[in-house]
């Protein structure tokens, strides 16, 4: 017993056995009881990150990357936890939706705090955890799985929520998962035996089909832009295969205009709607959240107001509140942590974007394949609902990225 004791503590001080701990979540999964399934990935979650904080040497790691920030950057973070504080602090929520959050994303204080101290642990060692065929493995699994599950979804056509529980967010997984692939198929540094590049290529194949038939219009967008970078990328290492993914790059909208009554949901119709309809949600609650909380936000999880006000919604948003359907989010993280925790506390994570983003060209530096994935994390962020798998990605990806930049030398 003793000795399992101490095998079970050597891994969890293992960035990449938490890492991979992280990754298997979506396979807690309680058939249609969506609500239970993301309270246990939480305890999941909770459990990982506490992890972390109880077992010395893990609360080493956690200290040397935050010291291996530059001064700005800490400085940066500090404020930001101050301002989630005092947000939480003044809420008028219950004391559990202040810590734990609300259904369906539970994103309390506590959750946020778990994906920082998740990012932080992970900011010096993501890239070499993340591109690796374990990873290919396990997100391979979990999309094999969700079609499985929603077999029938496939066959009819419909949008596809899978493990991940939501169509948009299983697709923008799906279109992550092609970078890790071709990453790890591309990459000098990763040997892979015959049978695995035949596991990494089918693998491959099934991620792209997935997001052909998930109808998501921002995992189409998504899927081009990343064949782009990966052409120019590969343009002086192997110019037979930066002219295939050209050519994929061309095909996918190319396919989309040949069978239009498939790909429906870009049809200029549909995307001129989509477009209207987001912007209104954007637009109210930035006006909202301008006039009412600059400084401190309404705390974490809480309901988007102006939105869900069927005196203040704009009319295409009023029907659909008049047919009974709440927003739990206003579909941008950025928008949605402004509601939170304050305008500033919003601006300064689109300015720590900013600065991990686009201070080096995307191609051109050691982080290239993580700034790909993050660009594709970033899609999500902007476009769709925040979820514990792809949020969390994010944060991990953006305090990684920061990490590479903003090092003390």
């Amino acid at each position: 017993m003793s000795k399992l004791l101490s095998v079970i503590n050597k891994k969890s001080t293992e960035s990449s056995f938490l890492f991979y701990l992280f990754l298997i979540i979506p396979f807690i999964y309680i058939q249609n009881d969506g609500n239970k399934t993301l309270a246990f990935r939480l305890l999941a979650f909770y459990g990982i990150s506490l992890t972390l904080l109880l077992i010395p040497n893990n609360r080493i790691q956690l200290v040397k990357n935050f010291k291996e920030y530059n001064n700005q950057i800490r400085y940066i973070f500090i404020t930001l936890l101050i301002l989630m504080g005092l947000s939480t602090i003044f809420s008028d929520s219950i004391l559990f939706t202040k810590i734990v959050g609300t259904a369906p994303s539970f994103l309390g204080l506590f959750t946020w705090l778990s994906m920082g101290v998740f990012a932080l642990f992970n900011a010096s060692s993501l890239s070499k955890t993340l591109f690796s065929y374990r990873t290919v493995q396990i997100v391979l699994g979990i999309v094999v799985v969700s079609l499985i599950i929603n077999k029938l979804y496939v066959i009819n056509g419909f949008r596809i929520p899978g493990l991940l529980l939501q169509s948009t967010t299983f697709a923008m997984y799906s279109v992550c998962s092609i970078v890790v692939t071709l990453t790890v198929i591309l990459s000098k540094k990763i040997k892979l035996s015959t049978q695995r590049k035949v596991i990494s290529i089918v693998a491959l194949l099934i991620f792209n089909t997935t997001v052909m038939i998930s109808h998501s219009r921002v995992s189409y967008i998504s899927l081009i832009i990343i064949y782009i970078l990966f052409a120019i990328k590969m343009l002086y290492r192997n110019y037979k295969i930066s002219i295939l993914f050209t050519f994929i790059a061309i095909l996918i909208p190319l396919s989309m205009f040949i069978n239009k009554n498939y790909f429906y949901r870009v049809s200029s119709q549909s995307v001129s709607y989509g477009t209207s309809y987001r912007l209104d949600l954007y637009k109210t609650s930035i006006s909202d959240i301008a006039k009412n909380n600059t400084v401190i936000g309404n705390g974490p999880s809480t309901l988007p107001d102006a939105i869900n006000d069927q005196n203040k919604a704009p009319e295409d948003i009023q029907s659909t509140l008049l047919s009974g359907y709440i927003f739990s989010s206003t579909h941008n993280l950025f928008i949605d942590l402004a509601y939170y925790f304050g305008l500033i506390a919003g601006l300064i994570v689109v300015l720590l974007t900013f600065l991990a983003l686009f201070p080096k060209y995307i191609l051109k530096n050691p982080a290239s394949d993580l700034k790909i994935i993050f660009l594709v994390l970033l899609f999500n962020a902007i476009f769709n609902v925040p979820s514990l798998e792809l949020t969390t990605l994010f944060i991990a990806s953006l305090f990684s990225l920061l990490f590479y930049r903003y090092k003390r030398v």
